[in-house]
């Protein structure tokens, strides 16, 4: 059955000198492939900014291989100078950017490189999902995207969620929790990420990642989805106004009639030591 996919790459160091394109990475679109939707892109520093400094980066996505020129834009979620110095790194939930294919995308290869438009002293870690499918889907999920208040525009008659309270100390933790899926469900339409510390964060460090999905449903590949990032702080915060944050992603899985666990695998570009809940919330409808 047809099914949306991400595929991601990512990159923990890029961005330190202005007009220096660095490789963020090369995604290879699955042999299987019929339609190309759009791609998901996340920036954020790595490491320690300074008070009066900004921070901001430019994505270079380069689709040639089926028959796109290449095109540019920027980072979702800038970073502004401030006269604080102990503040809390902002979030990031990515910027997506819808194109089409104009020629068979299968086995073809779309690049991604970045580069900061100011001079910072320090990186940034920059990630991109390409979203794709095997066969024809109902594109109306792709509007399932943003703050929880308006995102989920399907209506739903099931959910199921699972957590981890620890998230932080491995670059690569399988969440304590699995989501069960019986047979009556017939689909999966949107997903559901919570990210919160249950610490102050320490300067110089973010959470940032992705969430790999798994299961016995067959064609997960397995699969490779967002989650909100975090940016390192500024200096020791004091201060973190907006230390929890919720985002719907757009997800499209027709479900057999069996009974399917998945298991989430949270994998982080370093660990921290501020520990973080991260929550997964699927919705779906019966059949």
């Amino acid at each position: 059955m047809a099914m949306l996919h991400y595929q991601r790459v990512g990159a923990d160091t890029v961005g330190t000198t202005t007009g220096t394109r660095e490789t963020i990475g090369t995604i290879t679109i699955p042999s299987n492939c019929t339609n190309v939707y759009g791609i998901l892109a996340q920036r954020g520093s790595s490491a320690t900014t300074t008070a009066a400094e900004a921070t901001q980066g430019k994505f270079y996505v380069n689709p040639r291989s089926i028959g796109i020129q290449e095109f540019n834009f920027f980072g979702a979620t800038p970073g502004g100078g401030t006269c604080a110095t102990n503040i809390g790194g902002y979030w990031d939930t990515g910027i997506y950017v819808p194109f089409r294919a104009l020629g068979p995308p299968a086995n073809e290869t779309v690049t991604f490189t970045y580069d900061t438009i100011t001079e910072m002293t320090q990186e940034d870690y920059a990630q991109v999902f390409l979203l794709t499918s095997n066969g024809a889907i109902d594109q109306s999920v792709l509007a399932q995207r943003g703050h929880s208040l308006n995102a989920l525009q399907k209506w739903c008659d099931w959910s199921e969620s699972a957590r981890d309270i620890d998230i932080y100390d491995s670059t690569s933790e399988v969440m304590a929790q699995t989501i069960n899926i019986p047979a009556s469900i017939g689909l999966i339409h949107a997903m559901a990420v919570t990210v919160s510390s249950t610490d102050n964060t320490t300067a110089g460090e973010h959470f940032a990642g992705y969430i790999t999905m798994t299961g016995t449903i067959p064609d997960l590949n397995p699969m490779d989805l967002p989650m909100p990032l975090q940016s390192a702080s500024l200096g020791t915060p004091v201060e973190v106004p907006n230390n929890q944050l919720t985002y719907i992603y757009p997800m499209y899985i027709p479900h057999e009639k069996v009974n399917d666990t998945l298991t989430l695998t949270v994998n982080l570009a370093a660990t921290c030591t501020a520990e973080f809940v991260v929550g997964v919330t699927l919705f779906g409808t019966k059949r």
